[in-house]
């Protein structure tokens, strides 16, 4: 789990383990803002992906993250996308609480 960098991190991370990932506003697109040494995976992701995206966020702009996650289209596993137009770049504790639960659902 994680949100913004953390949900880069995540992401990476339960490719690597094959593990779920439950992603907030992951900062996917934005591999060239900071330098970063990420090892090729050559793994599938089999496991459950769970991306939340803040239609408002003014960090990791909707727009991009779409684009980068069409490029890993189609996955091989269950993966669910939820884009929220009221939500910004804070997650606020009902929407945590609400992925959350659906995640482990």
């Amino acid at each position: 789990m994680g949100s913004s960098m953390g949900g880069f991190a995540g992401f990476y991370l339960s490719k690597l383990m094959q593990i779920p990932a439950l992603l907030f506003n992951p900062a996917l697109p934005y591999r060239t803002s900071v330098l970063q040494n990420i090892p090729i995976i050559n793994k599938g992701h089999n496991h459950l992906l769970q991306i939340v995206i803040g239609n408002q966020d003014d960090v990791i702009h909707a727009k991009d993250n779409l684009e980068f996650i069409t490029k890993l289209l189609p996955l091989k596993n269950d993966f669910r996308l939820h884009l929220l137009s009221e939500l910004g770049h804070g997650i606020p504790v009902a929407i945590f609480e609400s992925e959350v639960n659906l995640f482990f659902r």
